[in-house]
């Protein structure tokens, strides 16, 4: 589940561990991100929410925003993704003006080298294939090599503008010496270029399954694994393509989103001897079994930094095959299988290699880069730019507005992000107590400190100061609706089930309840009960968050004229909600409403501002519409201001053909 994602400034506080946190203050860092981070999740967002939680368990002072200002207090200013330029310039300028020190992790993909040979394969794929999108015959090796020849010799793709944010950053951050030798070469103005890897986990503290019980569940048996949005740069077509003469099954774990919706068709019609099953999403436990069971995880992308999921799987004990083309080797050496992108023989024989490989050794490599490091490494950084704490910069003159609501990436996370509204309407007190005077500002502070680390995703740190909270006399009530959304996220579902199931009893945090237990159903995959209890949240006047929700169970169900009606109904509560236009976008063309998914496009940007993947969406709704030249002037306006897009280039390159 993702992490509520506060567009408003947000901080946590945690106790402090490091050295500087002797004197009872760590550094207040603001971190900065694209609008989207959290809507439209990406390597970004897992590398900001990592740090973020390991940061703050160390003592910093985290605050997170995609809005522009840099508040008083701050002294370090930390953004991410030369993928985003014109977003990360303006934090640049604002941290200029603000005379705050500049940390920049730059998740720098060398876009010269890839961008034309992927989307000229998966032309080529296209091209192909039948008009239901099946692929029955194998792709023409000559076709393939001559294609590739021609992307050779055209003109390379432009890198991204990023010379201003190189020029004020203190300090570009990267996250291995391969992006570090791209980044230094590029962009020669920067001051100080440094390497701090990222780290891997395990995503969940469950007792594993036994073995065998994905490949069980799925009948499944010798399986290659593929964990991975589908979209160009991953490649799961030329996965598809090496392995389509081959019994064995492939799993493909898509996390059930994709911004390119006709890869996806073409993958899922992709036509092999074996099997080939696509999975939207996996609870942590069950992907961990997945890992665990697959003879091969195979990434094929055409570049990856350094590809969290190949270090993942590793640390699980699965053989890993990953492409050359990115960090990867940086991290796992000589212990894993390496593959061309560009060459199916290859990725069949990257798989064959790593059949044969000792998976502990990837393991033992993989088990040295952790968050901690990275995180501890990090604020060793920050001491170095900020060496006193309590000097910090003045606040940003840039007086853009703070918007108060929550912007979620899924239902589940969206129906948690907001304080609960009491029956009649008004907003339940997120400290309200019944301690006695003496202990009503213990019981407020200690609230209040969990809020804060629940809206920066530090679930250890919220349910520690919830207990606080409870000792001090804090409303029961409160106590328990913390307690849920941490539990939820953090996969502990029963017993988040049970402190949801307390909120009912209470009038101000009923319909919290329902919703809840309406989430817990669809973590479960219970869709008809979660149905009932969003039924009910809803009925009492529910949220935004809610009826969003409920279109996604609707959808699930093939319900989808009434899914639709749920997320229109989202929106007219709230016409910022991104997982309700997310679940609009998915349905409009199935359900012929082109028309009316470009007026709510329409609207989110007259009402919301300028976001480049809505842009992009309503480019291709145009672009299905058959309104082409309407679609490819968007399109156009969008790499004015982001010329490394990855899906407005797809589409550009789409609409060129």
């Amino acid at each position: 589940m993702a992490a509520t994602s506060p567009s408003a400034t947000v901080s946590t506080v945690s106790g402090a561990h490091d050295t500087r946190a002797r004197s009872g203050r760590g550094p207040q860092v603001l971190f900065q991100a694209r609008a989207s981070l959290f809507t439209h999740p990406g390597g970004d967002t897992v590398v900001v929410r990592r740090l973020m939680a390991t940061l703050a368990r160390l003592g910093a002072r985290v605050q997170f925003t995609t809005e522009r200002g840099v508040p008083p207090g701050t002294d370090v200013v930390h953004t991410v993704n030369f993928a985003t330029p014109e977003t990360t310039r303006a934090f640049a300028e604002d941290a200029a003006r603000a005379g705050a020190p500049l940390v920049v992790t730059t998740l720098y993909e060398d876009w010269p080298r890839f961008a034309a040979p992927s989307l000229a394969v998966a032309q080529l794929f296209a091209a192909s294939a039948d008009a239901d999108g099946r692929r029955r015959t194998a792709l023409d090796r000559d076709a393939l090599a001559a294609t590739l020849r021609r992307v050779r010799n055209a003109p390379p793709a432009r890198k991204a503008v990023n010379d201003v944010t190189a020029g004020v950053a203190r300090v570009l951050v990267c996250c291995s010496e391969t992006e570090r030798r791209h980044v230094a070469a590029d962009y020669p103005q920067a001051r100080d270029v440094r390497v701090i890897p990222f780290g891997a986990d395990l995503h969940t503290e469950e007792a594993p399954l036994p073995d065998g019980t994905f490949a069980a569940a799925h009948e499944l048996r010798d399986y290659v694994l593929c964990v991975g949005r589908l979209e160009t740069r991953k490649n799961q077509l030329m996965l598809l393509e090496a392995l389509r003469d081959d019994p064995r099954p492939v799993v493909l774990v898509t996390g059930g989103v994709s911004y390119q919706p006709e890869y996806a068709r073409l993958c899922a019609g992709f036509a092999r001897r074996g099997r080939t099953l696509l999975l939207a999403r996996l609870p942590s436990v069950m992907l961990a079994a997945a890992f665990r069971d697959a003879a091969v995880h195979c990434l094929p992308s055409w570049y990856e930094l350094p590809g969290l999921v190949s270090l993942e799987a590793a640390l699980h004990g699965t053989r890993v095959a990953a492409s050359g083309w990115g960090a990867i080797e940086d991290y796992l050496g000589d212990t894993i299988a390496y593959l061309e992108p560009a060459d199916p023989a290859s990725i069949r024989r990257a798989v064959e290699t790593a059949r044969a490989l000792d998976p502990e050794r990837a393991a033992a490599r993989a088990r040295e880069f952790t968050w901690a490091r990275s995180a501890a490494a990090t604020l060793a950084l920050y001491a170095e730019l900020a060496p006193t704490v309590g000097a910090s910069a003045p606040a940003a003159v840039i007086p853009h507005a703070v918007r108060a609501d929550a912007v979620t990436a899924t239902p589940s996370s969206a129906l948690l992000g907001a304080a609960p509204a009491r029956a009649n309407g008004t907003v339940a007190p997120a400290h309200a107590v019944t301690a006695s005077d003496s202990t009503t500002q213990l019981a407020t502070a200690a609230l209040d400190a969990a809020t804060r680390a629940r809206a920066a995703g530090a679930w250890d740190d919220a349910l520690r100061h919830v207990a606080r909270a409870a000792a001090a006399g804090a409303d029961p009530a409160a106590v328990a609706e913390l307690r849920a959304v941490a539990f939820t996220y953090l996969e502990r579902l029963d017993e988040a089930e049970a402190q949801f199931a307390a909120l009912l009893g209470s009038a101000g945090y009923r319909e919290r309840g329902e919703a809840g237990l309406g989430i817990i159903a669809l973590q479960r995959g219970d869709d008809a009960t979660a149905r009932a209890w969003l039924e009910r949240a809803i009925a009492a006047g529910g949220t935004a968050d809610a009826w969003a929700a409920l279109g996604l169970c609707l959808a699930r169900l093939a319900q989808t004229e009434d899914a639709w009606r749920a997320y229109v109904e989202a929106r007219s509560l709230d016409p910022a909600h991104r997982a309700a236009l997310s679940g609009l976008i998915t349905l409009a063309s199935a359900l012929d409403r082109l028309a009316e998914l470009e007026t709510h496009l329409r609207d989110y940007l007259a009402r919301v501002g300028d976001d480049a993947d809505v842009r992009v969406a309503l480019a291709s709704c145009l672009y299905a519409a058959g309104r082409t030249e309407e679609s490819r002037a968007t399109v156009r306006d969008v790499l004015r201001d982001a010329p490394a897009h990855t899906l407005a280039r797809s589409l550009e390159h789409e609409l060129a053909s």
